[in-house]
């Protein structure tokens, strides 16, 4: 009988440990820099992909996340020679800043749910109480992200390569 409870007791430690240790790995795994390869989802307008994948870099460490990415497939227009933050007209500013993202904070693991938090970000309306959270997983040395919104019928899978 002592056996048993020992066994048990041994059985269920280990048990306790790979679970409460399962965040702290992905975590390890998730650790470091990665840019986006492929973009791809489902929309109202149908199926759709980023072709080329514009400049990205996903930051990871420790708890911390940093994002700064060009979304879709064009290239953003420079700024003219001449320009400056005082020259530069309302329409040149969208047409440049629109497509770039940009925040960092904190970022936790729950499952296979990566949940950030911005502490800064481009969009000051996301600093506010803004937050993302993602379905993940790692690859084939590939780290993928998907999003699907069920009751709007859209979904997005992103997949990047590790930099470093």
């Amino acid at each position: 009988m002592r056996v048993r409870i020992w066994t048990s007791a041994v059985v269920a430690c280990f048990l306790l440990s790979w679970v409460a240790a399962a965040p702290l790995l992905a975590q390890a795994e998730l650790n470091g820099a990665w840019t986006l390869v492929e973009v791809s989802g489902h929309g109202a307008e149908g199926d759709w992909e980023w072709d080329p994948v514009q400049p990205s870099l996903y930051i990871f460490m420790d708890g911390y996340y940093s994002i700064m990415l060009v979304s879709g497939s064009e290239a953003r227009p420079l700024m003219p020679d001449d320009a400056n933050r005082e020259s530069i007209t309302d329409e040149q500013m969208r047409s440049i800043f629109m497509t770039f993202i940009a925040n960092s904070g904190t970022y936790e693991i729950s499952g296979d749910v990566l949940a950030t938090k911005p502490m800064v970000a481009l969009w000051p309306n996301f600093m506010e109480g803004g937050s993302d959270a993602v379905t993940f997983r790692i690859e084939s040395g590939m780290l993928i992200f998907s999003y699907e919104n069920e009751d709007e019928g859209w979904w997005w899978t992103a997949k990047l390569e590790r930099l470093r």
